[in-house]
């Protein structure tokens, strides 16, 4: 067995600092989205006003990462509101297209650049607005 000198064993250890997969910054990018939206929402389901408990809902599928955590693509609704339109994807885009005109044009556009999603754009988005 070999003994160290003083001086090799008050160097510091070199770790290397792991960056975060995108399963780990999906997650914390879900959680600061869904409290953004909700906390914007004052406590009411956006189609019926109800106080129960909401839920964070993409206009277009939270599939597409480009779009998942931009608040243009975001709603809350109470869970009988989200069931219902999530049953009823047409009464779901004209409701939201009286709500937001323009809106399904404005995400479409996003969509077309096939850009992979910015997750420390939205990290640094999220934590300006406090959430």
């Amino acid at each position: 067995m070999t003994r160290k000198t003083p001086l090799a064993r008050k160097t510091p250890l070199k770790r290397k600092v792991k960056k975060p997969s995108a399963k780990t910054l999906t997650a914390k990018l879900d959680a600061l989205a869904r409290a953004h939206c909700i906390a914007n929402a004052c406590g009411k389901c956006l189609r019926c006003g109800g106080r129960g408990r909401l839920e964070w809902c993409h206009l277009k599928s939270r599939g597409y990462k480009a779009i998942r955590w931009n608040p243009a693509n975001s709603a809350a609704l109470c869970c009988q509101c989200h069931r219902y339109f999530t049953m009823n994807p047409d009464l779901w885009r004209e409701f939201m297209e009286r709500l937001r005109p323009g809106i399904w044009g404005i995400l479409n556009k996003i969509l077309q650049r096939k850009e992979k999603p910015d997750y420390a754009g939205w990290l640094a988005f999220y934590k300006e607005q406090g959430a």
